[in-house]
């Protein structure tokens, strides 16, 4: 009874974030979607020191939140390369926010403007559990998805950090974003090996998942039985990468 009991809270804590993760690319503010009154109002400003004089009018952190989330279709649609220093300092403010849902659209837009803030993204995701509450596997995987936009040089180590101390729900969306970010960084990286067994570690555990979800026999677990299925190839492949990296290490492809 235990086992089935920490199955369906498993189960059910996984349909969360896996629904919250398939929504049009959460991770993507520049993803399919209506725009937003703030994004259509930023669209007729004339150039970035208007956007500026704008962002300086306002007066809560909701309002901000919502600014922050519009910033990066302007950029996008304006070719805006270079993030002025007023865009950096609005970042780290949400970032240091007590308000989870103005953190969260900080920490996107600081991905997807590639701002150089990684180390306060990587202190942001160890106090998050202190902080955020149920919001904590949310903000985690945005942190993590960040993070590998923006190519900090701590990222291996960070992300090598996460996948062997953090507890991670093994079918949700922060462990799905570590396992791209983990790839992403391994590239060309002689010490990826060392994520090596701890991935093999997750494969039998997601192996487990399956087999138990299999033997229910639950049609309302079909989702999530084909869901754990593409969780294990997906670690295996990237174990399956990993090995192909050192091979070609030992052959002297990768310096």
């Amino acid at each position: 009874m235990k086992s089935k009991f920490i199955i369906g809270a498993l189960v059910a804590l996984m349909g969360v974030f896996y629904a919250i993760a398939q929504q049009s690319d959460i991770n993507d503010p520049l993803s399919q979607q209506p725009m937003t009154k703030v994004e259509r109002q930023l669209m007729k400003m004339a150039d970035i020191s208007e956007v500026q004089q704008a962002y300086d009018t306002l007066k809560t952190d909701y309002e901000r939140r919502n600014f922050i989330h519009a910033l990066p279709l302007y950029f996008s649609t304006k070719n805006i390369i270079e993030v002025p220093a007023w865009v950096n300092d609005a970042i780290l403010a949400g970032l240091a926010s007590q308000d989870a849902f103005y953190v969260a659209e900080a920490i996107k837009t600081a991905g997807a403007l590639k701002i150089n803030c990684g180390p306060k993204l990587m202190d942001l995701y160890r106090t998050v559990p202190t902080k955020y509450g149920s919001n904590e596997e949310l903000i985690k995987s945005y942190v993590i998805h960040s993070l590998s936009r923006i190519n900090d040089p701590g990222n291996h180590q960070f992300f090598y950090e996460v996948l062997t101390t953090d507890r991670l729900p093994l079918l949700s969306a922060q462990f799905d974003a570590l396992l791209d970010a983990i790839d992403k960084s391994r590239k060309g990286n002689a010490k990826s090996i060392v994520f090596d067994n701890k991935l093999a570690e997750y494969s039998a555990k997601v192996s487990s998942f399956k087999t138990n979800l299999n033997a229910s026999k639950n049609p309302g677990e079909r989702e999530n039985r084909k869901r754990a299925g593409e969780m294990l190839k997906k670690i295996e492949r990237l174990r399956n990468a990993i090995a192909q990296d050192q091979a070609r290490l030992m052959q002297g492809g990768i310096k």
